[in-house]
């Protein structure tokens, strides 16, 4: 699906003006040193939990760069930073960098490691530019909005792999113990053969959107309420139950054959909501006719619910944060799984490890997939269509770039029936 204001040729010329944007000049391969210097790129709540969390993962990490859209979000970055984990913070007003472009600048730097924390449509383009600079890339999720981003940050990851370059993840169960070993008990084959399940990212609380500023633009006024967008964010499924998606990937050892999903904006319809759903429900199913439901919602009131099970011939597994039990059909537990340590910080122990080892982790297609799964169920939820993993993969053109990032224009929220698949 394209957007209602984008014409084919206009999505060319966007296309063509953001591999322009993202070209960096190489630099030297970040090396297996025993000190890594971080670069942070989206200096927003995330990416300084991302800061300190790889801080925390590991002696020798100084942070050395920050950079955002905007200087007082650096400001309230650098401040947190100092606070929370003040041996790691090696940042000056000079390696304070705002702007658009200034992600270059942290690139152009002698930092080892970036974290790509920035809004999600531009993390294929941030992907791309930081590994042709020779950075090792913990890139948040999703990865991308859109099918057109997948396939670029792909191609990204195949080129991170040849130069022995790490790409982390910011799908975190994957680091968590509890999860690793309730998964191996599943592919040990404990529950016996999965056949289906369900997962949950439900929540009551969540962000609330700015109202416009005097004279303040569409575009500017979509980058602070970014989240609402879906061409910004990924919208909900993009945000939320990715992981619990990610999980699926996981335990099936791959990606879905197909998706088949509803939603819409049941509370969050006036225009200051932007053009998200605010709730999906999405079945994905796999080549062996496994079936496994997705839910996400987000709604003031309500209860909330982050959870997955997975059924198996024998028993099933339920995962719930910090905690996974593997039980029979009676429900009486087989095996007990808790959680040690936060996932958070472990992934990017993980990942500082591996670079030290010179066997640098490289989780860029699992990731890749697992988005474009939350992207298929998205575009289902859209349009009413069914859709499949490989025309999704190979075929659909989908491109949420906007013509212009000078001026930009609010797109209209998506229509079951109406919007059309591309």
């Amino acid at each position: 699906m394209k957007p209602s204001w984008m014409t084919r040729r206009e999505m060319i010329k966007a296309s063509a003006g953001a591999a322009a944007l993202a070209s960096v000049a190489p630099m030297a391969y970040a090396q297996a040193t025993n000190t890594l210097k971080v670069g942070l790129i989206g200096a927003g709540a995330r990416g300084t939990g991302a800061a300190m969390d790889i801080a925390r993962s590991s002696d020798g990490i100084e942070i050395t760069h920050l950079a955002d859209l905007y200087p007082e979000q650096l400001e309230k970055s650098r401040s947190t930073l100092e606070k929370r984990v003040p041996d790691n913070m090696k940042v000056t007003k000079d390696t304070m960098h705002a702007g658009v472009d200034s992600y270059k600048k942290v690139l152009a730097s002698d930092v080892d490691v970036v974290l790509l924390c920035a809004y999600p449509h531009f993390r294929p383009k941030h992907a791309e530019a930081a590994i042709n600079a020779g950075k090792h890339v913990f890139a948040e999720k999703p990865i991308a909005v859109d099918p057109v981003g997948v396939r670029r940050f792909i191609e990204a990851g195949k080129k991170a792999k040849e130069k022995g370059l790490a790409v982390l993840a910011g799908t975190q169960r994957r680091h968590a113990p509890n999860y690793r070993a309730a998964v191996q008990a599943v592919h040990d084959g404990t529950i016996g053969k999965i056949t289906g399940g369900s997962v949950f990212f439900c929540r009551a609380a969540g962000r609330t959107p700015q109202p416009r500023r005097d004279g303040e633009s569409d575009m500017e006024w979509m980058l602070r309420n970014w989240w609402w967008f879906s061409w910004l964010s990924g919208g909900m499924i993009g945000q939320l139950v990715i992981h619990q998606i990610d999980i699926m990937h996981w335990i099936m050892g791959g990606p879905c054959k197909s998706a088949y999903g509803f939603g819409g904006r049941e509370v969050y319809r006036e225009p200051v909501y932007g053009n998200i759903f605010d709730h999906f429900s999405v079945m994905y199913e796999y080549p062996g006719g496994e079936q496994f439901n997705a839910y996400t919602r987000q709604t003031p009131g309500t209860d909330g619910n982050i959870s997955d099970t997975f059924l198996g011939a024998k028993g099933k597994l339920v995962n719930a944060s910090s905690r996974s039990v593997l039980a029979d059909w009676n429900n009486k537990p087989i095996q007990l799984f808790k959680g040690e340590g936060s996932p958070y910080v472990l992934e990017h122990t993980d990942m500082v490890n591996s670079i030290r080892a010179g066997e640098p982790i490289n989780e860029s297609l699992q990731v890749a997939e697992s988005t474009l799964m939350a992207i298929m169920g998205q575009m289902s939820a859209w349009t009413g269509k069914k859709i499949d993993f490989e025309w999704m993969m190979n075929e659909s053109q989908m491109d949420l770039t906007p013509p212009s990032y000078d001026e930009g224009e609010i797109p209209g929220v998506p229509i079951p029936g109406k919007t059309q698949l591309i």
